[in-house]
């Protein structure tokens, strides 16, 4: 279901099948899905579901180091 609230400027889709992602050279970036939320105020935020390896790992290691490091004991 997709979500608007004018009253506080909040948006929540579900996966939009047209949505581009566009690095800043103009690559897409490609995933199974993405969708949009977020507040006018706060921003808004793009998830892209399901982003391939290695490209994922190569273009956001910041992230994959978080994740791999969750399942440090």
């Amino acid at each position: 279901m997709n979500e608007e609230d004018p009253k506080y400027e909040f948006i929540d889709t579900q996966t939009i099948p047209d949505l581009h992602v566009l690095r800043s050279d103009g690559f897409e970036i490609s995933g199974i899905g993405r969708c949009i939320t977020g507040f006018r105020d706060e921003g808004h935020e793009i998830t892209i579901l399901g982003i391939p390896y290695p490209f994922y790992t190569e273009e956001f290691p910041h992230h994959r180091k978080a994740y791999d490091e969750q399942f440090k004991a």
